[in-house]
């Protein structure tokens, strides 16, 4: 070998180039075909890429749509639960709770009992996600009945 030549030089490699680090090339060959393999590698994984992500997308939108689904009837039984405790206060001080209770859900009905000084109120209402089936929730809410002279 010849004074300044690197183990590069001397297997072939960067044949008569020198490099400042003294390899003598062998680096930037190494490093090319070690790029041109990793090249390869990918473009066989690109295509198992897309269909990975084409198996998981559908389930993933699957349980997206269901989450928000139950947060829709988690707001309904809440709405039902406010309408029938707001009736009750209503009706314990004499006055209507039907256009309460008609503000909660569409097609939301309302009964009412009475237990000594106490008024009960259930508001229930048939709901449905998109076009399932439809799912009876109810809300009940107390309150004094001050219509009703203390003994």
């Amino acid at each position: 070998m010849r004074a300044g030549s690197g183990l590069g030089d001397a297997l072939g490699f960067g044949a008569g180039r020198s490099r400042s680090d003294g390899t003598g090339g062998a680096g930037r060959v190494a490093s090319g075909r070690a790029g041109s393999a990793l090249r390869r590698v990918l473009a066989e994984e690109r295509g198992s890429v897309a269909a990975e992500f084409a198996v998981v997308l559908p389930a993933a939108a699957i349980v997206l749509v269901m989450g928000l689904g139950l947060v829709q009837l988690g707001t309904v039984q809440v709405r039902l639960t406010d309408a029938a405790a707001d009736a009750a206060r209503l009706i314990g001080r004499g006055e209507s709770a039907d256009a309460r209770v008609a503000a909660a859900h569409p097609g939301a009905t309302m009964t009412e009992s009475r237990t000594g000084a106490v008024v009960c109120v259930t508001v229930s209402a048939r709901v449905s996600v998109g076009s399932g089936p439809a799912i009876p929730f109810e809300g009940t809410g107390c309150a004094l009945d001050d219509t009703r002279a203390a003994p």
